[in-house]
């Protein structure tokens, strides 16, 4: 079966088997370490849950608690919902579409796609969220495990 690359969807997009196997090796690093977790937060997307589940298993410690948090979701792609790289490029063309996902997250233009967030907004409500709920903890020396996307890190 062919792969289609779904640039633009969000939040029901399950975890890839290689995203499967790169939380399984980041639970072996964590373990590795001896690492406890206090507790635990992950957006409202699908595959970060899923990256959680399979860390939490892992690790042996489904018990502790856990927070899904929208603030801590990947950038919403807006209008362009589920549409392909393939398709988004015949629309707007090439350049714009490295424009707007910002692979290399290097010189990405603050232009959001069409009802969509740009990644400098989707990492200031990030932080923000970081800043009123999970620094403190940290502080506090709690062991924190945050599951997420790339974008808002």
């Amino acid at each position: 079966m062919a792969k289609v690359w779904l640039m633009f969807s969000w939040p029901e997009v399950p975890l890839t088997t290689e995203g499967y196997r790169q939380a399984q090796y980041a639970a072996n690093i964590v373990q590795s370490h001896n690492i406890a977790f206090d507790c635990a937060y992950t957006s409202g997307l699908k595959r970060a849950q899923d990256t959680l589940t399979v860390i939490l298993r892992a690790l042996a410690c489904q018990g502790i608690p856990t927070k899904q948090a929208a603030e801590l979701n990947t950038r919403s792609f807006g209008d362009l919902g589920k549409w392909t790289k393939d398709r988004a490029c015949a629309q707007f063309g090439e350049d714009q579409v490295k424009l707007w996902y910002g692979i290399e997250y290097e010189n990405v233009a603050d232009v959001a796609p069409p009802g969509g967030e740009t990644l400098r907004y989707c990492e200031n409500r990030a932080r923000s969220y970081y800043m009123n709920e999970i620094k403190n903890k940290v502080l506090a020396g709690k062991n924190i495990l945050v599951a997420i996307s790339r974008n808002p890190i």
